[in-house]
């Protein structure tokens, strides 16, 4: 149950962002066209090999449109410290914080590198990493 509160702050985050969640049809309808994958490892694809994998958590799902040009994979059993720990390990990497929101419950931080813009969301028991690539 802890799972589903998460999902607004996500698409909270993902509409911040400024992506698309399909793509347009004939009559400027979204088409879903994300597909969703079991993980249970750190994948391996051009938009994880951007970023830094989690130290901590158990890899469970991933989203993925090739189409609208992302890629979002979320892991659970994890600590909302120790997602927090997450993004400062990014910010260490050389991340800059865009815009981010935090309570008492769940925090959500907008980053950027280069091309590569991360949006991570984390309370007690799930982290959420959305990526996407800007063209050079």
């Amino acid at each position: 149950m802890k799972k589903w509160w998460f999902i607004p702050v996500a698409l909270s985050l993902l509409a911040a962002g400024g992506c698309t969640l399909g793509r347009p049809d004939v009559g400027g309808m979204r088409q879903n066209t994300a597909v969703r994958e079991e993980i249970s490892a750190w994948p391996d694809n051009k938009y994880t090999r951007s970023i830094l994998p989690p130290g901590s958590g158990s890899p469970d799902y991933a989203l993925s449109d090739e189409t609208a040009g992302y890629y979002a994979a979320f892991f659970d059993n994890i600590t909302l410290e120790q997602g927090k720990a997450y993004i400062a390990d990014l910010e260490g990497d050389g991340f800059q914080k865009i815009a981010g929101s935090q309570n008492k419950a769940a925090i959500g931080e907008m980053l950027q590198k280069g091309h590569v813009s991360v949006n991570i969301s984390a309370s007690e028991n799930v982290l959420g990493i959305y990526i996407t690539l800007q063209n050079e």
